[in-house]
């Protein structure tokens, strides 16, 4: 492994890009062969020409100026009598196989692409050498009478990648998965779903995120969006489990309410019981506004809990966007949740990157709000963690200066606790409420047969600039330690305990140590949720009524969790 950096962790924040060109980041990762660093990839837009594939590495300390570090840009072109430069307009990044020494360092990139002049698009791969030159590729990903919007891309167990996004044949949209043998350049299976309208007016799908099962590598998930024709304020969110040897579809499971909702990502859960973490957007029906939604479901597609929550700041409706969520196993051997987008009505005054820090049961953790301010409207793009692990995140991001059309990458370096160098704000989340729910199971058709052909790319150039906002070694009040302080349960009561299973409230008394926001959550023995809400502490004794008339707890045995920045204590309580 080349180290071009000192050993020393720095939090920072830098940009990546040209004065002259807009850039999007659509993807970024934590390699862990190569160059010790963080990988970036995206779209730059030139002046009066098509956009281009732009990658960008960097060392520990997010600068370019190492070996094989770098910042390039280059056209993807279909060859033919007249070559015709594509328009690059998305781009997923994965590394290859860190464990194969003949692979270490090595990035697969997916890309999308628009024949702007023949009204067509489709999918690209290539992959790069660690010094950044094209290893392989580009490879064009096409099936007939389709055109293909990348959404996301997934590794697979061994060297294979999964590729998921929307295909459209005229005004219709229905969800695309293929499965990619990066070592031969071929595809193993791809096929178009269509997840039949038994709802009315349901037809049209798009696919936003896939994932292989976490347990055993039989199954593949894919998240996305289904609409409702008939009524444009009204689509649902879907998750769709599909054979990965064969590429046959099960039933898709369908989660919303009467207004707008779609699930954007999904990724392994490896807390029990063992599954998978999504996260989407729904809309708050009252406001009109869009909240951000997590919620995690076992290996049956059970939810285990299901919560969303507004930006908060009182002084303005905001609307989030959603892009990507990861788990986290921290230092008390607790899981933790980190969900990055972005908000329109940010503290700062308008659009900035976000990231929302939820605990196991996907409750809020005090202060777990992070925000971060550029000079101008700044957008969520993808989180990860740092390298090593052990000194927090890596937040990425666009960045865009003000009075501009000039966007850049934006990489930020945090601890676990949100803090880092500059510009940034941590405060509570503002109150969870329970999620859209599960609303039926749809059966599925196939069809399809996906080919690969070559596309060719130009030398890449220079896209230069990395520019140094702030960096310090360390911050005080920074945290790369657990969620919540060490449980203690003394000073705490529920009454009545035990209770019947027809009471309709309780009372939870306890002493606390200084005033703070804390939240009071319920669960049952296999880690469902049955009650969540927030309360003021005041420094000493504390009453806190809870209203569980519509929490359905059955007889049995339940854990009732209250957690804070300085609180974090559980009781057991017994319903009869």
């Amino acid at each position: 492994m080349v180290l071009c950096s000192t050993a020393q962790a720095q939090y920072f924040q830098h940009t990546y890009g040209n004065d002259n060109l807009e850039d999007v980041l659509t993807d970024a990762l934590t390699p862990q062969a190569g160059t010790a660093g963080y990988f970036m990839t995206g779209v730059t837009n030139p002046v009066n020409l098509p956009g281009e594939l732009v990658i960008v590495r960097t060392d520990l300390n997010g600068n370019v100026g190492c070996a094989n570090c770098y910042n390039r840009r280059m056209p993807i072109i279909l060859p033919g009598i007249i070559n015709t430069t594509l328009e690059v307009n998305a781009a997923k990044c994965k590394e290859r196989s860190p464990a194969d020494p003949n692979l270490a360092g090595v990035i697969a990139v997916v890309g999308g692409w628009a024949n702007n002049t023949a009204g067509t698009s489709g999918i690209f791969y290539t992959d790069f050498a660690p010094a950044g030159g094209m290893n392989a590729g580009p490879f064009n990903i096409s099936v007939a009478g389709y055109n293909l919007q990348l959404g996301n891309i997934a590794k697979g167990t061994g060297d294979v990648l999964y590729i998921t996004g929307t295909a459209s044949s005229g005004s219709t949209r229905n969800v695309f998965v293929v499965k990619f043998d990066m070592a031969t350049y071929t595809v193993v299976w791809g096929q178009v779903y269509d997840i039949l309208p038994v709802l009315p007016n349901r037809a049209n799908e798009d696919g936003y995120d896939v994932v292989e099962d976490a347990s055993t590598p039989g199954t593949i998930y894919v998240v996305g969006r289904i609409d409702d024709d008939k009524n444009p304020r009204n689509y649902d969110g879907f998750i769709l489990p599909i054979n990965a040897t064969t590429g046959v579809p099960a039933n898709a499971d369908i989660y919303g309410t009467a207004a707008q909702e779609y699930l954007s990502s999904i990724n392994p859960s490896a807390s029990t019981p063992v599954g998978y973490v999504i996260g989407g957007l729904s809309e708050d029906a009252s406001t009109k506004t869009n909240d951000m939604w997590a919620l995690k479901i076992d290996a049956t597609n059970a939810v285990i809990w299901n919560t969303k929550r507004d930006y908060n700041n009182v002084l303005t409706k905001n609307t989030e966007k959603p892009m990507d969520i990861i788990e986290r196993r921290n230092t008390l051997r607790q899981y933790e949740y980190y969900q990055i987008g972005q908000t329109n009505g940010s503290i700062y005054g308008g659009m900035d990157m976000i990231v929302y820090k939820l605990d196991n049961n996907g409750a809020n953790v005090a202060t777990g709000q992070f925000t971060y301010q550029g000079a101008g409207s700044d957008w969520g793009g993808a989180i990860d963690f740092a390298n090593p692990a052990t000194n927090g995140l890596a937040i990425f991001g666009s960045h865009e200066y003000t009075g501009t059309e000039i966007r850049e990458f934006w990489l930020v370096r945090a601890y676990y606790n949100g803090v880092t160098a500059c510009n940034y704000d941590r405060r509570n989340l503002a109150t969870a409420q329970s999620g859209p729910p599960y609303l039926t199971s749809l059966s599925v058709s196939q069809t399809g047969s996906f080919s690969v052909s070559n596309l060719t790319s130009a030398l890449p150039s220079v896209n230069d600039n990395d520019d140094e906002i702030c960096y310090v070694l360390n911050v005080a009040i920074g945290s790369n330690a657990r969620t919540a302080p060490t449980e203690n349960n003394t000073g705490v009561l529920i009454s009545p305990n035990p209770m019947g299973h027809n009471s309709a409230a309780a009372t939870v008394t306890l002493e606390a140590a200084t005033d703070e926001q804390a939240t009071v959550t319920i669960y049952d023995v296999l880690g469902k949720q049955y009650y969540i809400n927030n309360f003021m502490l005041k420094n000493g004794k504390n009453s806190l009524s809870l209203d569980l008339s519509g929490a359905g707890m059955a007889p049995g045995i339940y854990s009732v969790r209250i957690s804070g920045e300085a609180t974090n204590k559980t009781i057991v309580l017994l319903i009869k």
